[in-house]
């Protein structure tokens, strides 16, 4: 009797020896044929029709004439058993979004928890990580509840968004249970787990901008934000408990950026506890951005409390003045700081800057200029997006410092606005410059006879939602910034929609909506009766 494959489906039915690669195999890429990975032997996937599944006989005579409707529409409409639903889009998750994290040699500050995952899971889908049952659990549902979520909103499933649901909540059970025991031998699972329900929170969340209530309160109200205190807390414990007894793992080292950026965003206070990246396992060249990026989220804290005691009356206008001169010398000296760490990038990560052949018609939506940046890879484009898009956040608040200064000595203070202005406009022409390579929109192709680089659009490709994720953090700060001019700010919102699309989180295609940047500023703040803008 003929021993049956246990390689993946498509190249069962093509009845080709399967490589067995995970999580896709190498044939079913080189033939350009969607794979669900690897399925236990004698296990089988119809993706045809009620017929191919054996439940429903075929009719006698003539087969039907064929539809035309594309495979991946029919799909939607099939039965799906909650285990194979689960397989499917965890297999879908990893094969479109997380591949690449891979393949693009990055650096430890743009990598995530997502990043750590991979690393963990073997070939079969079991956890390498010591752990046990219930711990191997969790990771399986935080991993599946946020695949699932994700497959139902680009794919347009239903059934897996009711799935994913299900296993969300039976994660939150046993996530209780756990956090009442927490010790050294289960936090890192927690810390790996959390964020993964963070992400599902923002997969599933869809407001409604047409409510001003919503749009007011969206920064604050998102649930995703719970999750965010839930690690700040899982750090608190680790820092004061466990920090001890060894060095943190990259579960603790993500989680402290999750938590820094949380706080950067939502002008939250930073735990003095928690600031030092030394202390955190940072080093080199993502040390002198953790300790610049810590010091942008305190000046952003102070700001709001010096603004929340003038409004209170509980500040007089000579303190105020004071406190103010004293945040813009901060702010200087740190905008000195980002000047002097972008100063240590290799020569070889500087971007080479191209101008777009006129007789092509390049898509507006993808090209905001006729010039584009490239770099040696991926990697590089998102360190130097991160490099703009916080001296852009850092920028903005000083021209908010400012602002309130030239109200209260408007002597000296012109020529400083002016400055920091020119400065976020630069940074927002550099981040449009970034995006085309950074999102592999183009092609560069060195000539060596000329010696030039030619430069080409990689046409009929869609956005990859790896790719979209490097970006995710600088574009949504440039299409919040009011100190950019309108037309870039819809430009990055238009983008911000797309490429919530593409990685399935519904609250970025509102990106294009009336009240977006709104919606996204922190807490309205005024001085004197009138509203500050600001990011």
């Amino acid at each position: 009797m003929p021993v049956v494959s246990a390689g993946c489906q498509p190249c069962r039915t093509r009845r080709v020896k399967c490589d067995e690669t995970f999580p896709i195999c190498k044939k079913c890429v080189k033939s350009k044929r969607e794979c669900y990975g690897l399925r236990p032997a004698f296990s089988v996937m119809h993706l045809e029709n009620a017929y191919a599944s054996g439940k429903k006989k075929r009719p006698r005579g003539p087969r039907s004439i064929p539809t035309t409707e594309p495979p991946l529409q029919l799909a939607q409409f099939l039965p799906r058993s909650p285990d194979s639903l689960r397989e499917e889009a965890v297999v879908y998750y990893i094969h479109v979004h997380l591949k690449g994290l891979n393949d693009i040699p990055t650096l430890p500050m743009l990598q995530s928890t997502r990043d750590t995952l991979l690393t963990m899971r073997s070939p079969t889908g079991a956890w390498t990580l010591t752990a046990t049952p219930e711990q191997c659990q969790m990771l399986d549902l935080a991993v599946s509840c946020l695949a699932l979520a994700i497959f139902s909103r680009v794919r347009k499933i239903p059934a897996a968004a009711l799935e994913g649901r299900v296993r969300y909540h039976q994660l939150l059970r046993i996530m209780q249970t756990t956090l009442a025991t927490l010790d050294k031998t289960n936090i890192e699972v927690c810390l790996l787990s959390i964020p993964l329900m963070s992400l599902y929170e923002d997969a599933t969340h869809q407001p409604d901008l047409k409510r001003e209530t919503t749009r007011a309160k969206l920064n604050r109200e998102m649930k995703s934000f719970r999750h965010h205190e839930g690690v700040l807390a899982l750090l608190k414990f680790w820092k004061h408990n466990l920090s001890g007894e060894g060095k943190p793992n990259t579960a603790v080292k993500h989680a402290r950026r999750i938590a820094i950026k949380s706080a950067l965003v939502r002008n939250f206070a930073l735990p003095d506890w928690l600031e030092d990246g030394e202390d955190w396992g940072e080093h080199g060249l993502e040390l002198g951005y953790d300790r610049l990026v810590a010091r942008v989220a305190r000046l952003r804290r102070r700001l709001d409390v010096l603004l929340r005691s003038q409004n209170d009356n509980h500040i007089c206008a000579d303190e105020l003045r004071r406190e103010l001169r004293q945040l813009n010398d901060e702010a200087r000296d740190i905008d000195a700081g980002f000047q002097k760490w972008n100063a240590t990038f290799p020569e070889t990560w500087h971007p080479r800057k191209h101008l777009l052949p006129k007789d092509n018609d390049w898509p507006k939506e993808h090209f905001y200029s006729d010039h584009i940046y490239t770099f040696p890879t991926a990697a590089e484009s998102a360190v130097w997006n991160r490099y703009y898009s916080t001296r852009m956040l850092l920028q903005s608040t000083r021209l908010n410092i400012l602002q309130i200064l030239s109200e209260l000595s408007p002597i000296f203070i012109d020529n400083e606005r002016l400055e920091c202005l020119l400065c976020v406009k630069a940074m927002g022409d550099e981040i449009a410059l970034t995006l085309p390579f950074a999102l592999d929109r183009i092609t560069v192709a060195h000539d060596e006879e000329s010696g030039e680089d030619n430069v080409a659009l990689r046409s009929g490709k869609d956005m990859e939602s790896y790719r979209a994720s490097l970006c995710m953090f600088p574009v949504t700060i440039a299409s919040c910034n009011g100190f950019i001019d309108v037309e870039q700010r819809v430009w990055f919102g238009t983008l911000l929609s797309e490429m919530g699309r593409v990685m399935g989180f519904p609250i970025f295609e509102y990106a294009v909506v009336d009240g977006w940047i709104d919606s996204w500023l922190p807490e309205t703040l005024t001085f004197r009766g009138r509203k500050i803008p600001r990011i």
